[in-house]
């Protein structure tokens, strides 16, 4: 776990930021969002208006989330002591393949895995399972040296920690950058078009890994498709579609523009997909 600490950011997109980043998508290049009958651009014009309108944040505490993703070998563990079993799985860009199965689950995703990859495949719920046994195997609820519980962070908390001080696209800079994030055509084809193993990249400023790129994540958040009345302290929205939620980081098989800071789309909660984990957060008391 890395602490980080409490702060103010801008949360969101501003018309100038979505211009901005719009204008480094190809406008005809049908890529990935081909199989919503769209262009990669029209994607991108659809999801960046969720970033708005842009508004101020304050995260008034300290917080703790984990350096890297849930691996798969922290992940087995859970299943191991517990006996717990995942869903089904919805791959997607996967060598080309795209669609629900119900032969994929955490353990064997439709491609290789090492212990040190981040785990996919699980839904909302199977996240919350894992965050509720590590609780209590650590007795993380009790006083003592590990005060708070184990959970989801928000959505204002992720993007808070993702940008690290930063009010550019990435925390690095606007622009995609060979070297610095896992996803599609970033990397001049050095990588496979998945997941690969936590930690490959540099960390950003708060010492967190992989928050850009590689597998995106899920939120605690109940899915609304803007800020329009969104929380200004931290905490997660409640009062949207909560048979979805908030996934944040793009992911080895979504596009350069998917992986930035204010990049935000809706996930069934439900499901579980090949692209998507989650990070461990904990409160600070």
């Amino acid at each position: 776990m890395v602490v980080i600490p409490g702060g103010s950011f801008l949360m969101g997109s501003t018309e100038s930021d979505t211009k901005r980043d719009l204008g480094a998508v190809p406008a005809e290049a049908p890529g990935i969002a081909t199989f919503l009958g769209i262009t990669d651009h029209q994607a991108a014009q659809k999801f960046m208006a969720y970033e708005h309108p842009q508004h101020r944040v304050t995260i008034s505490k300290a917080l703790a989330l984990g350096k890297y993703p849930v691996t798969v070998g922290e992940f087995a563990v859970f299943v191991r002591e517990t006996g717990y079993s995942t869903g089904s799985c919805y791959i997607f860009g996967i060598d080309g393949r795209r669609g629900h199965t119900t032969s994929a689950t955490w353990s064997h995703p439709g491609f290789r895995q090492t212990e040190r990859d981040p785990v996919v495949c699980v839904t909302w719920d199977d996240a919350k399972a894992y965050l509720a046994w590590l609780d209590k195997k650590t007795d993380s609820g009790a006083s003592g040296p590990a005060p708070g519980h184990y959970e989801l962070p928000s959505e204002a908390e992720w993007e808070y920690a993702a940008r690290a001080g930063s009010q550019t696209a990435r925390w690095w800079g606007n622009d995609m950058v060979v070297g610095k994030a896992n996803c599609y055509q970033c990397n001049n084809n050095a990588y496979p078009q998945r997941p690969i193993s936590v930690g490959t990249f540099p960390a950003n400023p708060f010492g967190l890994y992989d928050m850009l790129g590689n597998a995106s994540q899920w939120t605690k958040d109940c899915w609304v498709d803007s800020y329009d009345k969104a929380p200004v302290d931290g905490s997660a929205r409640t009062d949207g579609d909560c048979a979805k939620r908030v996934e944040r980081g793009g992911s080895g098989n979504g596009l350069a523009w998917v992986s930035r800071s204010a990049s935000r789309s809706a996930i069934r909660a439900d499901l579980g997909y090949s692209d998507l984990g989650f990070r461990v957060k904990k409160s600070i008391r």
